[in-house]
């Protein structure tokens, strides 16, 4: 990486920001790591060479931007990873308050909201002539089984699979009064697939890589606990491409559904935004984080598209224990446990960076000590 100066890395609480932390640091890249509170698995981790701690962005933004300013005018940070959307969208809400001279490589507000519209973005891939799923505000209208869920956010937060008209009806309007809109999508049965892009100036993928998930959380569906490495689609490159003509550049995670028989990838959702599995393809030698970092330099670094298959990666606490209990109370004892096998390599475990596993173990008391991490965690957010 060319430059002296180092990284800020946001929202310390996530696996994937001390995925974005290990992956810089493990190449000597210095890493400023940031959150709300201290007790945070990527500020606690080894290659955290500095912690910082900031006010929340979603409740007090005007407060945030003037603590990460003079953070940023302190000199010893070059480019800022903002991790979770809420973050990046108040910084680039506010993107001339950045002191000269820090980088921010990433789409504008009104492109990373416009995807995180589920409703807009089924539209737009399905313009582009993508298989995407029919998808509507209107739950009369959609094949069932569905799919009912917010119109913005990802993860599983009130996200319900539903087999019955009444019911689809009854949850749409459960949910619509929760997160204020909410769609409802046919069900494409077959197994999840992610696929992840970094996006640069020219719409080529200056990273690439594809998983499938095994294990979820909630164990009907939701985010992957255990996943692994499959080969790209070949129409990957045509992906980005779409996604950068709507003017978007940075990290991105598409959702599929892999539809059984046909094998056909049916995209569900676009995620703006860093994922909650980053290790895997880190792990896998694709280290978006620091190809990320090059971009915002004005660097051209090589693509980094390549590599090998079936390599896992577990969000073992609380994810893959808590996939394990709905499991088991569903009766399905035997993935139950699956669980149970030790078998890494794991998202936050690690015995050469142990602090980040008690920093998640005692995550609660930083969530009961901050009123807008609650909010972000309990469906009232956008992130995974």
């Amino acid at each position: 990486m060319r430059g002296s100066r180092g990284v800020l890395v946001t929202d310390g609480l996530f696996r994937k920001s001390l995925a974005a932390v290990r992956a810089l640091g493990r190449v000597g890249v210095p890493v400023t790591a940031g959150e709300r509170v201290h007790l945070a698995p990527a500020v606690m981790s080894r290659y955290a060479t500095r912690r910082v701690t900031y006010p929340d962005p979603i409740l007090d933004p005007e407060r945030f931007l003037h603590s990460l300013s003079r953070i940023l005018a302190a000199g010893r940070v070059a480019v800022l990873l903002a991790m979770e959307e809420t973050t990046l969208l108040a910084i680039l809400d506010r993107r001339s308050a950045l002191p000269p001279g820090c980088r921010l490589f990433a789409a504008p507000a009104a492109v990373i909201r416009g995807f995180s519209d589920k409703l807009a973005s089924a539209r737009l891939l399905a313009s582009a002539g993508w298989p995407v799923p029919a998808t509507s505000q209107d739950p009369a209208t959609i094949p069932l089984p569905a799919v009912v869920k917010p119109r913005s956010g990802s993860g599983a937060h009130g996200v319900v699979r539903v087999d019955d008209r009444e019911v689809c009806i009854r949850e749409f309007e459960r949910v619509r009064r929760k997160f204020r809109e909410a769609v409802v999508q046919k069900f494409i049965p077959g197994c999840g697939v992610g696929v992840s892009l970094l996006v640069d100036r020219n719409g080529d993928a200056s990273a690439a890589f594809a998983h499938r998930r095994l294990r979820e959380n909630p164990a009907s569906g939701g985010a992957s606990t255990l996943r692994e490495s499959i080969p790209l689609p070949p129409d990957y490159r045509d992906l980005a491409r779409t996604l950068h003509q709507e003017g978007f550049i940075g990290p991105v995670n598409v959702e599929f559904r892999e539809e059984a028989g046909t094998g056909t990838l049916c995209p569900i959702e676009i995620n703006p935004r860093y994922w909650g599995s980053l290790a895997l393809p880190i792990r896998a030698g694709v280290n978006f984080p620091l190809q990320h970092v090059r971009l915002a330099l004005g660097e051209h670094p090589g693509p980094k598209v390549d590599y090998p298959i079936g390599v896992r990666c577990r969000w073992l606490l609380p994810g893959d224990l808590l996939s394990g209990w709905g499991h088991l109370r569903r009766g399905e004892f035997k993935k139950a446990l699956a669980v149970l096998n030790p078998r890494g390599p794991f998202d936050i475990l690690s015995t050469t960076d142990p602090a980040p596993t008690l920093a998640r173990i005692l995550a609660p008391v930083a969530w009961a000590a901050s009123p807008g991490l609650r909010r972000l965690l309990s469906g009232r957010r956008v992130g995974d």
